[in-house]
């Protein structure tokens, strides 16, 4: 899981992935700076040189298969959706923007195609902030629960669409593929 725990639907995503043993990190600006203060030691992100968003992002879409980008708001695209957005088209990376806000089955079923297509082995999760979208921060939870994204033993991670909800996954089946341990794609 990737995420640079800035802001609500950022934040959702780490707090996810530790609640279920799943491996994160992402990277932030320098100063670990939020929209609460600073992002708490407890995530694993790591501080890019500058303070600006361009930076953080680009490296954030850059060590993942995938970006979900969570984007409620009908009058238009944020700045941080507008560089998402960007740093997808030019790492040729996926990106599926879920605008279901109020409806988290809505962004579950289109959240489930975009990963039984895709099949990541790394996900980078971003969207609007709590201050822009009241509520994002349980929506990202919400729908995340929807499609459980779950951790088998020795914290390798496997994406897994699971009808009956967060599962450990002891053998899993064909044509699955691991999240990478540590740091995804840094190389």
């Amino acid at each position: 899981m990737v995420s640079g725990g800035e802001i609500g639907a950022e934040r959702a995503a780490l707090d996810f992935a530790m609640a279920n043993s799943i491996r994160h990190f992402g990277f932030c600006g320098s100063g670990r700076p939020s929209e609460d203060g600073r992002i708490p030691l407890r995530y694993t992100v790591i501080e890019t040189e500058s303070q600006g968003l361009s930076e953080a992002i680009f490296l954030n879409v850059s060590a993942s298969d995938g970006t979900i980008l969570f984007e409620p708001m009908p009058q238009g695209l944020s700045l941080r959706s507008t560089l998402t957005i960007a740093s997808c088209q030019r790492t040729r990376r996926p990106v599926l923007t879920l605008q279901s806000y109020f409806d988290a089955e809505a962004d579950g079923r289109q959240l489930a195609s975009f990963l039984t297509t895709l099949r990541p082995s790394s996900l980078h999760i971003t969207g609007r902030s709590e201050s822009e979208a009241r509520g994002i921060h349980e929506h990202v939870l919400t729908v995340l629960r929807l499609v459980p994204i779950t951790a088998a033993p020795r914290v390798k991670a496997l994406i897994g669409l699971h009808p009956g909800g967060p599962k450990s996954i002891r053998n899993p089946a064909p044509g699955r593929r691991d999240l990478q341990d540590g740091c995804g794609k840094l190389q």
